[in-house]
């Protein structure tokens, strides 16, 4: 019995297997299983409908399987399977790529895919996996050499997209966002602080789902997507919150930790008069003290 037999029979039915899971969960849930973060992360980065990445997965796997029975014509098995082998590899080079290049997170679901992949292109042999591991190296140094600075407008999300309620005055003076999560002490600190009415306008950008009276006085938007925000922070290399953006004439700045959030809503929007002033252009974060990480319980 042919030693290749039992993985060529196995793991692309294994990954026929795995799509259809996925499919299925985007068309009942309206959303893939998704066993960490990374997942998420992916998704809101692209612009590439996940029943459609899924299905063509799908007929990738059904396709190798199928080519894998009927081998015993030999341009399929010496030139259609090996090639159909590795554009997989180069296909899954760019995901790769983008997940530790862009996204800065990695996809359980897409490194299983990725695995089964591997495992198919070593069973036809050293000389061919040596090729495979060139062109899959290949795409990530093409990544390496792009610069993705637009990660968010590309797919037409903003930050508005993650604010899940605004607090407003009459004839405000600045516009401010604060990523937070409910669960962080530092953000309750910073949360208490805006509970009157000042010169700035803010938006509530929280990392994750909010329950029922957290924000109490506020109307909820209710499609606000909290992944959005977990995005940003990614995009900006920003691991803590609570963070809080200020827009300016000039661009944005950022001030990360309670301490000199609380001290910027003082100073800055305790008044009309103060609420017109810049933060200085020095550095463009500020100050750090007090802060939890937004993916790991705060002690």
């Amino acid at each position: 019995m042919d030693k290749k037999n039992i993985p060529f029979s196995v793991l692309p039915l294994a990954g026929s297997l795995l799509t259809l899971v996925q499919i299925g969960a985007v068309l009942t849930r309206g959303e893939a299983i998704c066993l960490n973060e990374g997942c998420r992360i992916a998704e809101n980065l692209t612009s590439l409908n996940q029943i459609y990445v899924n299905m063509a997965g799908l007929a990738y796997f059904q396709a190798i399987f199928w080519a894998w029975r009927l081998r015993g014509k030999p341009w399929i098995e010496t030139a259609v399977l090996p090639a159909m082998l590795l554009a997989g590899l180069g296909a899954e080079g760019t995901m790769i790529g983008f997940q530790a290049l862009v996204a800065h997170s990695f996809c359980s679901y897409c490194l299983t895919i990725f695995l089964l992949i591997l495992l198919l292109n070593a069973c036809l042999g050293f000389r061919h996996f040596f090729t495979g591991g060139l062109i899959f190296a290949a795409g990530l140094l093409v990544f390496a050499g792009l610069r993705f600075n637009e990660g968010m407008a590309s797919k037409g999300l903003s930050i508005d997209s993650g604010t899940c309620a605004v607090k407003t005055c009459s004839n405000p003076k600045k516009r401010l966002y604060l990523i937070f999560s409910e669960n962080c002490p530092h953000c309750r600190a910073v949360l208490d602080n805006l509970k009157t009415c000042s010169a700035c306008e803010v938006h509530f950008n929280p990392v994750s789902r909010l329950k029922a009276g957290t924000l109490p006085g506020l109307d909820t938007i209710k499609n606000y997507d909290p992944n959005v925000n977990i995005v940003l922070l990614k995009l900006l290399n920003i691991y803590t919150i609570p963070v809080l953006i200020i827009e300016n004439r000039d661009g944005l700045s950022f001030i990360r930790g309670d301490e000199g959030i609380i001290k910027y809503l003082k100073e800055k929007c305790a008044s009309p008069s103060t609420a017109g002033a810049e933060l200085a252009p020095a550095s463009p974060f500020g100050q750090q003290e007090g802060v939890c990480s937004y993916n790991e319980p705060c002690k």
